[in-house]
C-alpha cells in the first residue's frame, strides 16, 4: 500500500503468486493479501484467471477495466 500511495499507479498486473516472498511475509496467504493491496489503488488491474490460489483470495474481486 505504501509503494502504491507514492507512485499512484493508473495499472496493476498480477501474474502469479509464489514462495519466493515467504521469509518476509511468513506465508502464502499474506503473500496473496499484500498483492491483492492493489486493487484498490489502480484503475485497471489484470488478474492471472488461471491462478486458482490468486482468485480464490479475492472472490468479489474482478479484473479492473474502465473500458468495459
Amino acid at each position: 500500500k505504501l509503494l502504491c500511495d507514492i507512485a499512484e499507479p493508473d495499472y496493476g498486473v498480477i501474474t502469479n503468486l509464489g514462495p519466493g516472498h515467504l521469509e518476509g511475509f511468513g506465508s502464502i496467504d499474506m503473500v496473496r493479501s499484500t498483492k491483492l493491496e492493489i486493487y484498490d489503488a489502480v484503475k485497471t488491474l489484470a488478474l492471472n484467471a488461471d491462478d486458482g490460489f490468486l482468485m480464490a483470495g479475492c472472490p468479489e474481486k474482478q479484473a479492473k477495466d474502465p473500458t468495459s
